[in-house]
């Protein structure tokens, strides 16, 4: 019955922010609001109140990053089926039945939904429908990882949201080192970076597919295993594995190893002259803005000189001026002396 109660009140408090008009940010309470009632349901007592907040965040993260991957058509519900289902077989091995049902339940029920969400798609989830499944999913992955009371799985709920993270993460680096808001919009999301890479929605689809298979399967044989070091290998190489290829996060590594660098050289030349320096990392799109920055700031080198030729130029012609009005006036002078 929490489990309805809580999934209600995101379409309800997500109809009224919209039709409020407020801004993304301002989205924040209505989260809130629906977290304050599903921490009831995650029974986070058993780990004591200081976890609560940690809770709290974790669903607001699961939402989130569910909403933001929801960018193309299908993802949202492939990557939701794929979760579910993984969980649903977590939560089976370790002796949980009732998780696992409401789970297999849930990657049925997207699984009928998918169908008409696959690319092209005729219906679309929008903000509360991603919303919802990040919500449900986040929950999933406490209540189906709960190995007895005061104690939990760690690493195979972080593997299986491998990608979701990633992207939630490098979103997050991208516009705070670039000097944005973590609220505005832009396309450097993982399913923008796929796109202009793959071209295809389906190849889209079937490499995120794959790849979230891949870590839900070390989350499963971590679990058969007792082995935690088997989800978070797998988990690392994932990532290492989307930046060394370019496919995505390089950009994000790139900015932050500058920053580090930045911060580095500011440290050791304190006292010194700070020297310039400059650096470019491709964020998104496919044009290659740093061969047009070359040519604006070579032109700019160019003008820079002309305009300090011309200046030259106008400085001796006024002092050519001078010295011929002076050479009047001294001449003028004599004359009336004579």
């Amino acid at each position: 019955m929490n489990v309805v109660v809580g999934e209600f009140w995101l379409p309800v408090l997500g109809t009224i922010t919209w039709y409020s008009n407020v801004s993304p940010g301002e989205t924040l309470p209505r989260g809130l609001v629906s977290l304050n009632i599903e921490t009831v349901l995650v029974e986070v007592s058993k780990f004591g109140p200081a976890v609560t907040p940690i809770t709290v965040a974790w669903l607001l993260g699961a939402m989130n990053a569910i909403n933001l991957l929801d960018g193309i058509d299908g993802m949202a519900s492939v990557l939701g089926i794929i979760v579910a289902g993984t969980f649903a077989i977590i939560a089976y091995i370790i002796g949980l039945p009732e998780p696992a049902l409401v789970a297999m339940v849930f990657a049925a029920a997207l699984l009928g939904f998918a169908w008409l969400n696959f690319p092209p798609a005729t219906i679309f989830l929008g903000d509360t429908g991603s919303m919802l499944i990040g919500l449900l999913l986040g929950i999933l992955a406490i209540k189906g990882s709960m190995k007895g009371p005061g104690t939990a799985l760690l690493a195979a709920p972080l593997a299986v949201w491998t990608l979701p993270i990633l992207d939630s993460a490098a979103a997050i680096l991208r516009r705070k080192l670039t000097g944005r808001s973590i609220y505005e919009t832009d396309r450097g999301h993982l399913h923008h970076r796929l796109m202009d890479r793959l071209g295809s929605n389906f190849r889209v689809l079937c490499l995120v597919g794959a790849c979230c298979v891949v870590t839900s399967l070390a989350a499963m044989a971590s679990i058969v295993m007792k082995n935690d070091l088997v989800a978070l290998l797998v988990a690392v190489a994932m990532v290492a594995m989307f930046i060394a290829t370019g496919l995505f996060g390089r950009a994000e590594f790139s900015l932050l190893v500058n920053r580090f660098r930045g911060f580095l050289r500011s440290f050791f030349r304190l006292g010194w002259r700070p020297a310039t320096s400059q650096s470019a990392v491709h964020l998104q799109g496919s044009i290659e803005w740093e061969r047009i920055w070359n040519a604006l700031t070579e032109s700019a080198d160019k003008l820079c000189a002309c305009a300090t030729s011309m200046a030259c130029l106008a400085c001796s012609n006024a002092s050519l001026a001078a010295a011929i009005l002076a050479g009047l006036v001294i001449r003028a002078a004599w004359a009336c002396s004579q």
